[in-house]
């Protein structure tokens, strides 16, 4: 209980100060003029879609490209397969620092920022972490299963999608869920290749703040609002799918 009051502490205080018309959390009264102001003050609702269409460029191949790699794994068992995997696992110990640099480089010589290219190439990519939550879920996947489907004379694409995809719904709403929340809250990366106005994601316009008529002072009720608004979906997100995330993340990591 002492945990969950900390970690909901900053979001009940951000709700406190958004819907207090002067700012303090010591006030009374609600009122909704913090919203009103943010939204007349920044084109939210452009920035959001942005940043969906962020999440759902990277999420749709990550997901599919992470399951398709974590089943190979644990199924295709061919030589130097573990360590590749190893390999794999490995480079989620690599700071993002150590290559945003050249990261950045690359894709401005390419000419491809202040577009959602790179999202798609990294959901094409995969993600190291999703495959190892796919390859431990298959890992304790029957294997029955698809001997008996085999025996009846499918093949491996039929055993996919009509034997693994439908039993794997746990695993793959979860990774979904992470991708998604994931790619929504980040900002460091999305801040350096999206640097131009209209390609701004709605993390990295918050990060300015919501400004006055005159440009040179951040409103704090109106920002704390539309930070508020920026978090809900997430958490909403979590809230409803709760069982299943948990259910996932304890069925993946089963041998």
């Amino acid at each position: 209980m002492v945990i969950g009051v900390v970690l909901v502490a900053p979001i009940a205080v951000l709700a406190f100060i958004s819907f207090s018309p002067d700012g303090s959390i010591r006030s009374t009264l609600v009122s909704i003029d913090n919203f009103a102001t943010a939204f007349a003050r920044m084109d939210l609702l452009r920035y959001a879609w942005n940043s969906v269409v962020v999440a759902v460029v990277y999420t749709v191949p990550v997901v599919a490209s992470s399951f398709c790699a974590g089943y190979a794994f644990a199924r295709l068992k061919a030589r130097g397969s573990r360590t590749l995997f190893g390999v794999i696992v490995a480079t989620m110990l690599v700071p993002i620092f150590v290559y945003l640099i050249p990261l950045f480089v690359l894709y401005s010589r390419l000419g491809l920022t202040n577009t959602v290219v790179p999202w798609l190439l990294w959901g094409v990519a995969g993600n190291a972490f999703y495959i190892f939550l796919f390859r431990q879920f298959f890992d304790s996947f029957p294997l029955e299963l698809e001997e008996a489907a085999m025996i009846d004379g499918l093949g491996r694409w039929g055993i996919i999608t009509k034997i693994v995809v439908p039993n794997s719904r746990t695993a793959i709403a979860t990774v979904t869920i992470l991708a998604i929340t994931y790619i929504w809250g980040e900002v460091l990366v999305q801040s350096i290749l999206l640097y131009s106005q209209p390609a701004q994601t709605l993390s990295v316009r918050l990060a300015t703040g919501v400004l006055n008529t005159q440009g040179n002072a951040v409103l704090t009720g109106p920002t704390l609002a539309a930070v508020l608004l920026y978090v809900l979906p997430p958490v909403v997100a979590f809230i409803v799918f709760q069982r299943q995330i948990l259910q996932g993340v304890a069925t993946t990591g089963l041998k």
